[in-house]
């Protein structure tokens, strides 16, 4: 890039999060870490107050954001509603109004879906009273608070796809993701009419425009171009800014392929054990044709089967033995991606990730060093047993009332969105040891923690509870982990002041084992029971026809789909909520599908298996 100089001001997570005092700095826009080529696409007009909504299909990925907000340009006084997705998690959405004095008020809040698996309808309403979020018709949050009489200045309606600098937010980048994509299918724009609307809460809001984005409408948006700020690692570029197929795509590239071009094939990032079998994740959605024994090899071991997570990314290989030796590797053959056009990769090796099984009672200090018998926490990646997604370390020296550990309760795990344990099947008790540090008032910050699928605590006050500096333990009896994966997600109500000290946060965790029972499948970034199994394929070779057995555990939408070895689909047949138990489909080719070899999938809601099949004529 050339030397153009540009005014590099206090960049906009800082803002955000109110960390540091503004600063203007002159600098090269080559000396930033601006490794990445992403995308901006924002209205011409300004808005104060509606109901804004889009069909989005969000980019999956650690270290990238995309986002659907609205934004007061130039922010003077700040003004800001926000969703934003981090490619980071697959069941965390960022819901945020950041106002005057750049304060943020987020939640990370927690939903039962990916969202970066399939489109789905997302709304927020913003009134002189309350700003308020929808998904898929909805209400998810409300905020009422006093900050929101504040946001009383028109803002333009913006979506962008970014990477950001903050690991401790969005999780480590690795450039073999790119290239990634984020899809926006339409668009609405609703004027707050109160009193005489016909549409979204109370009939309050009339619809005044909407986009389908078969085109790049001029007289309604721009595309930002060579625009960035500090804390952001791309440039957004208006040729990252594309109309594919009736959809807005924004995309993030690297700085010689832009616009929405793959050319690179995918990659094998890692590989962990989990008992008979080898989880693996690749840098991009990969052709379903690929999830076949034929296409792996673990040195030492036979491979039985192997399963595509719903994300496209993860695949299950179900090996003949749970002893793997240190050091070896799992191999990837002749993987392609799934474009159009796909790019294939001709083999790759990376070293299996073994575990190392956690000892009961588990105890854990979150946010500091090995304490006692209580381990250093750490972040959770494929190499570890336990560890947090998201967060940062704080500690204080003041000394905590109800407890003889007070360096227990003086660390924490700050800002913290989600925990993982790794544990065997069964029934847990789990406590959690919290001390509030750096708030002296009631409703200062507070936030819902779900465990397990479950809401556990609503609007979780520490200091209400207990007051401040003093030990509290809230213990959670008889957790039922069916999939192997203690999962803890954090939503912040009132998120708190500033960046290091606010958002939800632990001081200390203990994991106690009551029992454990059978064994069950991962699938994707947690385990869930085994549901379909392929029985038989018969004939095979076969002409003119070939019938397939498979198996249902329980009740699940299914999809039957066939590809050709180049990954084009020839068939596909789907049912709602099939039937447990025995089920039977007759394949007999049209007669304009050639002999070859070809992939019999079946998928349900938490799992595909992968069969193949030969055709001669």
């Amino acid at each position: 890039m050339d030397l153009t100089y540009f005014i590099y001001s206090i960049n906009k997570m800082n803002f955000q999060f109110n960390l540091l005092p503004i600063f203007i700095v002159f600098i090269s826009t080559s000396t930033l870490l601006c490794q990445t080529r992403g995308a901006e696409y924002r209205t011409l007009d300004s808005y104060a107050y509606g109901r804004f909504e889009a069909s989005v299909k969000p980019a999956q990925g650690d270290g990238i954001t995309s986002s659907f907000f609205t934004y007061d340009d130039p922010a003077d006084p700040w003004g800001e509603i926000d969703y934003e997705w981090l490619g980071l998690f697959d069941h965390i959405i960022d819901l945020n109004t950041i106002t005057t004095g750049q304060a943020s008020h987020i939640r990370q809040h927690y939903v039962s879906f990916n969202p970066h698996l399939d489109f789905h309808e997302y709304a927020f309403e913003w009134t002189p009273e309350y700003v308020a979020w929808f998904i898929d018709g909805e209400e998810i949050f409300r905020q009422s608070e006093s900050h929101i009489t504040e946001m009383d200045s028109a803002q333009k309606l913006m979506m962008n796809f970014w990477q950001p600098v903050y690991a401790d937010w969005v999780g480590t980048f690795d450039d073999r993701i790119l290239p990634r994509f984020s899809y926006y299918d339409w668009i609405k724009y609703y004027e707050y009419t109160p009193d005489v609307g016909d549409y979204g809460t109370d009939n309050n809001f009339t619809l005044e425009w909407e986009d389908d984005f078969s085109e790049f409408d001029q007289t309604r948006w721009e595309k930002s171009d060579n625009h960035t700020w500090g804390g952001n690692q791309s440039i957004l570029i208006e040729e990252n800014a594309v109309f594919v197929d009736g959809m807005l795509v924004l995309c993030m590239t690297d700085d010689n392929h832009l616009g929405f071009v793959d050319v690179n094939p995918p990659a094998l990032l890692w590989a962990r054990q989990i008992g008979s079998m080898v989880m693996g994740r690749f840098s991009e959605e990969i052709n379903p044709a690929g999830a076949t024994p034929e296409h792996f090899g673990v040195a030492g071991v036979g491979i039985d089967s192997v399963r595509l997570a719903p994300d496209q990314r993860t695949v299950f290989i179900y090996i003949d033995s749970d002893s793997i030796a240190e050091g070896t590797n799992l191999a990837a053959l002749q993987i392609s991606d799934d474009n159009p056009t796909p790019n294939t990769l001709m083999a790759q090796a990376v070293q299996i990730h073994l575990p190392v099984p956690v000892m009961f009672p588990l105890k854990i200090n979150n946010g500091g060093a090995a304490y006692a018998d209580y381990l250093a926490d750490q972040e959770w990646g494929p190499d570890v047993e336990y560890g947090f997604k998201d967060g940062n370390f704080v500690s204080v020296s003041d000394p905590i009332d109800n407890t003889t550990d007070d360096s227990l309760y003086q660390t924490c795990l700050n800002r913290t969105a989600a925990y993982k344990v790794r544990v065997p099947n069964g029934i847990y008790t789990v406590t959690l040891k919290l001390s509030e540090n750096y708030y002296s008032t009631v409703d200062s910050r507070t936030y819902d923690l779900v465990l397990e699928d479950s809401l556990i605590f609503e609007n979780l006050d520490v200091f209400s509870l207990a007051g401040m500096h003093y030990a509290y333990d809230l213990t959670i009896n008889n957790v039922t982990v069916h999939d192997q994966q203690l999962d803890f997600y954090f939503s912040s109500r009132i998120y708190g002041l500033g960046y290091v000290t606010a958002g939800p946060f632990i001081n200390g965790m203990v994991v106690e084992q009551d029992s454990i029972f059978s064994l069950t499948t991962l699938q994707g970034d947690y385990y869930m029971p085994d549901n379909v199994r392929i029985n038989s394929c018969f004939p095979n070779p076969f002409n003119p026809s070939v019938t397939i057995n498979y198996e249902i555990v329980y009740p699940s939408d299914i999809t039957l789909k066939i590809y050709a070895v180049n990954g084009a689909q020839v068939f596909e047949n789907s049912f709602d909520q099939q039937a447990m138990g025995q089920h039977e489909f007759r394949w007999q080719p049209e007669n304009h599908i050639p002999s070859g070899i070809y992939i019999f999938s079946v998928a349900s809601n938490h799992s595909i298996v992968n069969r193949k099949l030969v055709y001669i004529k």
